[in-house]
């Protein structure tokens, strides 16, 4: 378990509280499962813990900058994990699957993404 956030809570919050299982019965989540949100938070938590986090104090002390050319330049520890989010296809989750996303319930990506 993370520090960043407590699974066993937000697994009470999600199923029992919000029953986020009811929205797996609607059509446009049909293809999810509780086991399928559970790995795509098990991503999130990985990403916020291993690469986010470290890299928030980096950017927080070296604020991006213009360059001499006009370029906005950032922390490279906060490029690194605003890539690695990217990577792994959480910015576009919400969309539907024929947008090239992974037509997830907004309620899970904001679980996930707060």
């Amino acid at each position: 378990m993370s520090d960043i956030i407590n699974r066993t809570d937000l697994g009470f919050l999600l199923r029992d509280w919000l029953q986020v299982d009811d929205l797996f019965a609607r059509e446009e989540f049909v293809m999810h499962s509780y086991e399928a949100i559970d790995a795509v938070l098990d991503v999130v938590e990985r990403i916020g813990r291993d690469i986010l986090a470290p890299a928030l104090r980096s950017a927080d002390q070296n604020e991006p900058w213009i360059d001499a050319e006009g370029g906005v330049r950032v922390d490279p520890a906060m490029r690194a994990a605003v890539l690695a989010i990217a990577e792994s296809g959480l910015f576009g989750a919400i969309f539907e699957e024929r947008d090239g996303g992974l037509q997830l319930p907004f309620l899970v990506y904001a679980a996930g993404m707060s």
